[in-house]
């Protein structure tokens, strides 16, 4: 816990070490005024006694006074004081770890996002981890405060009786220890809940989606989803039940002790000015602070529980920005065309057994518009993702114009190709960005924007490439699911490369209009390279050539009529579908 609180603080002093100091040296004024304010009280109450029996100059009084109105002072000061420094920490560890956190995400592995260890990490990290960094900073701030003001109450103890200041110590870290049981008790609960709230989550946003909510009111099965988070709501809340009842055992114990050490020091006290073994400034001064020594264990030990909770945030987040990244190559080689190969590649998912690709081997010229066809799981989407770089080949190899892909940077990726997959994002921002992702460059270059949208046959969207699509803007405008796919592909026809890939971005269309979709966007290709992945073979048939994967291996390879010809699987699939499409083909 300690540790990960120190790397905490490493962080906040590296993002902000004029600041991060002004808070070291304001914590050690703070919490040196509470014990010295009892000790001037001490002193100005016997200073006051001593001038009433005439044995000193009003002087001293004041001098005390003084010091202790400077104490009081401080103390009342402190929260505004540490509010102003807050927030100005908080902006500086928001500018510095901001763009880490932002280039982390970027530079991750995608494998990661499809682990489930690893969205359980983000899950407890949170989505502002520099607000849970700064939280932790704070209560370790406080936490050291606290200490700082009980150890000068020790020494102030002290003139009572060593052992009583001993017993202080006793106390507060049994006390302490209680407390950090019960917590631990908490944190180990919820990390280990973190899979059920994930699944809550995912039930809530069923039930709050307009998509899924609408399939689901259709279907009747709205309850059936509210009767899943219900029982697992329930058991999340009757863990969460046990448990605190369980852990507040440990804080119970911590109470009853802090409530009978502070009736021993009334009770030690009182018995010590009845024999004057010690001033009446003392045990004013040490009476009348019962309360405040009463708050501070009580504060340490909560501190101290919510910095054991707290640590968790900061182990996540350590967890995060461990996990491996993608390196960048920094060599950048010339790509004269995207000459596709792939050489005997062999591929298995992580965490798996099941072999997706076993041997597939083939190329693809520069400029040739190719499909790949399939049945489901054969292998089709794993190809794109590894031509995409999300994931390294088990053996063989990938090459581009000659190069492996393993060598080429992302710019160079970037450059070669881009993708439409089926589950494309959709930006609820103008229509103008909508269509720039693809490359930022061109953001306002009104005549390629309008050349993609041509090209995506998005074009009759709007006429203003400013106006907000979504319902984020209260001027925003809704459009059909149909033209947000042509806006994701004319999102990827903007794109300065030699290769466009569509990775079934269709697959909502019925099968006649994917078809004229696919026609009319081929026929508008100029000088780009094209893969698609598609289940309607009407689409495929288009094509300049045909893979035909099965079973993670290429089995046939050529145009429609070729494959068609050899009576193969090709054909098998192709006769299949032919009601859907046969239509399509009377009208053409």
């Amino acid at each position: 816990m300690f540790k990960n609180s120190l790397k905490a603080m490493k962080i906040l002093f590296k993002c902000a070490p004029f600041e991060g100091l002004l808070r070291v040296f304001q914590v050690m004024i703070t919490a040196s005024a509470s014990p010295l304010s009892i000790y001037f009280t001490q002193r100005l109450v016997d200073n006051i006694a001593a001038y009433i029996r005439g044995s000193i100059p009003i002087n001293n009084i004041l001098l005390w006074l003084g010091l202790l109105l400077i104490c009081m002072v401080l103390t009342a000061q402190s929260n505004t004081v540490n509010q102003l420094m807050t927030i100005n920490i908080q902006r500086k560890l928001n500018i510095a770890l901001t763009d880490s956190i932002l280039d982390k995400f970027k530079n991750i592995k995608y494998e990661n996002f499809e682990d489930s260890e690893t969205n359980d990490t983000l899950q407890r990290m949170g989505a502002n981890p520099q607000d849970k960094i700064l939280s932790i900073t704070s209560i370790f701030f406080e936490f050291v405060s606290l200490l700082i003001s009980l150890f000068g109450l020790v020494f102030i103890f002290m003139q009572v009786s060593i052992w009583f200041s001993l017993s202080l110590i006793i106390i507060v870290s049994v006390t302490v220890w209680a407390d950090f049981k019960s917590m631990n008790m908490m944190n180990t609960m919820f990390n280990n809940q973190s899979k059920e709230e994930r699944r809550l989550n995912y039930y809530m946003g069923l039930l709050s989606d307009k998509h899924s909510l609408l399939e689901l009111k259709i279907f009747g099965a709205v309850n059936y989803i509210r009767a899943k988070w219900v029982k697992s709501n329930k058991k999340v809340l009757n863990e969460r039940v046990v448990t605190s009842i369980k852990s507040q055992k440990y804080s119970a114990v911590s109470t009853v002790m802090i409530i009978v050490w502070v009736a021993f020091l009334l009770f030690t006290l009182v018995q010590a000015i009845s024999i004057r073994s010690i001033s009446e400034g003392l045990f004013i001064s040490i009476v009348g602070s019962a309360g405040m020594i009463l708050s501070k264990c009580e504060k340490l030990s909560y501190t101290f529980s919510r910095m054991s909770q707290e640590f968790l945030s900061m182990r996540h987040y350590d967890k995060f920005m461990n996990m491996p990244t993608v390196k960048e190559n920094k060599k950048e080689k010339d790509i004269r065309c995207a000459h596709i190969v792939f050489d005997n590649v062999h591929f298995t998912y992580p965490n798996t057994d099941k072999k997706i690709l076993n041997g597939v081997s083939f190329e693809i010229s520069p400029y040739e518009k190719v499909a790949l066809v399939g049945k489901n799981g054969c292998g089709k989407s794993t190809i794109i993702k590894l031509l995409c770089r999300l994931y390294k080949p088990d053996s063989g190899k990938i090459l581009i114009d000659g190069k492996d892909i393993n060598q080429l940077s992302n710019k160079q990726m970037q450059k070669i190709s881009s993708v439409v997959f089926q589950d494309y994002a959709s930006y609820q921002l103008t229509l103008r960005e909508n269509v720039a992702f693809g490359n930022i460059d061109k953001l306002y270059d009104d005549k390629s924007i309008k050349k993609a949208l041509k090209m995506g046959m998005a074009e009759g969207i709007s006429d203003n490439l400013d106006v907000n699509l979504g319902k984020l803007e209260e001027d925003g405008t809704d459009i059909s699911g149909g033209q947000w796919q042509r806006l994701a592909i004319a999102r990827a026809c903007i794109a300065e490369n030699d290769f466009v890939i569509l990775d079934e971005p269709t697959a909502s269309l019925d099968p006649v209009a994917e078809s004229n979709m696919y026609e009319s966007f081929l026929n508008m290709l100029e000088n780009k390279g094209c893969l698609i992945i598609s289940h309607r073979l009407a689409s495929a048939k288009m094509s300049e050539r045909i893979i035909v994967l099965d079973e993670g291996r290429v089995i046939e390879t050529g145009n429609h009529n070729s494959l068609m010809h050899e009576k193969r699987l090709y054909c098998k699939m192709y006769e299949a579908q032919s009601d859907w499409y046969k239509a399509g083909e009377m009208n053409g």
